[in-house]
């Protein structure tokens, strides 16, 4: 995104073209039931078949205009996605941190933070010590084959390290990690990321009966 026009009128193109579109999609619709006669209604499944005009007729879509209403549809939510990217960092940018009420919603601009460069085995280790460490303490493992006990604390880390293999070396959850008091800090690399705009939406509000 430049800066090569104004938003407001970056917004305004993308506004009326959008405008367009669905005039054009909205005047499509309707061609898919002209073969249809009255009183049958065009609905998303079409009418019932008993409701042909001379019971073989069928219907030739424009998909010509059809495909080109996609195309345009589908790139005005490219634009639009680029356009909020854009807005979102000018206003991260501007320092706007706190929540601004507007009469859509409340909108609050974050800057997210990239992980990178997990210590995946150091994770890995210490989540088995802290999981393996809250529910053995006092416990061992008894082979009713041959009467002889194991430290169920070291079994416990080996199966949780054999699950852990399945999963491969996917950057863990910063939540579940957070709830095992372990800082993720100390297992990755953090940079700066982009800025994100988490709206808010009022909601209607409840009508007495």
């Amino acid at each position: 995104m430049t800066r090569d026009a104004p938003i407001p009128a970056l917004l305004d193109q993308a506004l009326a073209d959008a405008s367009l579109a669905l005039a054009r999609a909205s005047a499509l619709i309707p061609t898919a039931c002209t073969a249809w006669a009255p009183p049958c209604i065009c609905t998303g499944g079409g009418p019932d078949p008993e409701c042909l005009v001379d019971g073989s007729a069928t219907v030739e879509p424009d998909t010509w205009a059809l495909a080109d209403t996609i195309v345009r549809l589908n790139d005005l939510r490219e634009r639009a996605a680029d356009l909020l990217a854009y807005v979102t960092r000018e206003a991260g940018l501007v320092g706007m941190r706190e929540p601004v009420e507007t009469g859509l919603g409340v909108v609050q601009v974050h800057r997210r933070k990239d992980r990178k460069e997990w210590q995946h085995s150091r994770w890995q280790d210490d989540v088995r010590a802290a999981v393996v460490g809250q529910t053995t303490d006092g416990y061992a493992l008894l082979d009713t084959a041959t009467g002889e006990t194991r430290d169920l604390a070291e079994y416990l880390h080996e199966r949780l390290a054999e699950a852990q293999a399945v999963h491969g070396a996917g950057a863990p959850k910063v939540t579940a990690l957070k709830a095992l008091d372990l800082d993720p800090e100390d297992y990755c690399t953090t940079v700066r990321g982009v800025f994100t705009a988490e709206i808010t939406k009022p909601t209607p509000a409840t009508q007495e009966s």
